[in-house]
């Protein structure tokens, strides 16, 4: 995934999956063409979190995967 050009969010709990998700934190979208040849992620927006890349459900406002490089 793109790097996001802000800083990543900083972890004061921590993430994992089913965390809810504070309104305050930056969500960005999952790049096009990554949503293209996954298609399962495009519902998804993406945070960074020490250096750990992490979907979030939007509608649910929770954490649903870490994505392993």
């Amino acid at each position: 995934m793109c790097e996001p050009e802000q800083p990543p969010t900083q972890a004061m709990v921590e993430y994992r999956v089913g965390t809810r998700i504070p309104s305050n934190v930056r969500l960005y979208a999952v790049p096009q063409d990554l949503a293209v040849e996954v298609s399962a992620v495009r519902q998804y927006k993406y945070m960074t979190v020490n250096s750990r890349v992490l979907l979030a459900d939007t509608a649910a406002s929770e954490v649903v995967a870490e994505v392993a490089e």
